[in-house]
C-alpha cells in the first residue's frame, strides 16, 4: 500500500470514528424520549350557518384539533384546551424524533459510503505470477 492510500485510510478512519459518535449522539437522544404522538394539531377556524351568529359577522368559531392517518385513514379529533397542551407536547415531542431518526439514518448512510471508500483504499492487488511455460 503507497504512502497516499495510508493517509486516506487514516483520514476515512478519523471520519468514521466521527460519525459513529454523531450516530450514537442521536440514537441516545431517542432512547431518551418519552411520550410520542403522531400527527399535527391545528386551530380550526368556521362558520356555524346561523343567521344571527357573531360567525355571519366575521368572528369565526375555533376549536382545536388533533389529525393524523393510521391505516391510509385520516383520523381527527376535536380537543379542549387542556388537551390541545397536553397533546401538543406529545406531538412536537414525535416531529423531533423523526428528525433525530433522520439524522440516525444519513449518519448511517454516511458511515456506509465512507467503509466503502477505506475498503478500497484497503484493497491489495493480487501479486501476478510469472507464467510458467510448458515443458
Amino acid at each position: 500500500m503507497n504512502t497516499q492510500r495510508k493517509e486516506d485510510a487514516s483520514r476515512l478512519r478519523q471520519e468514521i470514528r466521527q460519525a459513529q459518535a454523531a450516530v450514537e449522539g442521536h440514537v441516545n437522544r431517542l432512547l431518551s424520549m418519552r411520550g410520542v404522538l403522531k400527527g399535527s394539531i391545528y386551530e380550526w377556524k368556521r362558520k356555524c350557518g346561523a343567521e344571527n351568529c357573531r360567525c355571519v359577522r366575521g368572528e369565526l368559531h375555533r376549536s382545536w384539533v388533533y389529525s393524523c392517518r393510521e391505516g391510509g385513514k385520516l383520523r381527527k379529533a376535536v380537543l379542549t384546551e387542556k388537551e390541545m397542551h397536553n397533546w401538543r407536547g406529545a406531538v412536537n415531542a414525535w416531529k423531533a424524533f423523526r428528525r433525530e431518526r433522520g439524522k440516525v439514518v444519513e449518519g448511517q448512510r454516511r458511515i456506509r459510503n465512507l467503509l466503502r471508500e477505506l475498503e478500497e483504499d484497503l484493497r491489495v492487488e493480487v501479486p501476478r505470477r510469472e507464467s510458467r511455460e510448458s515443458e
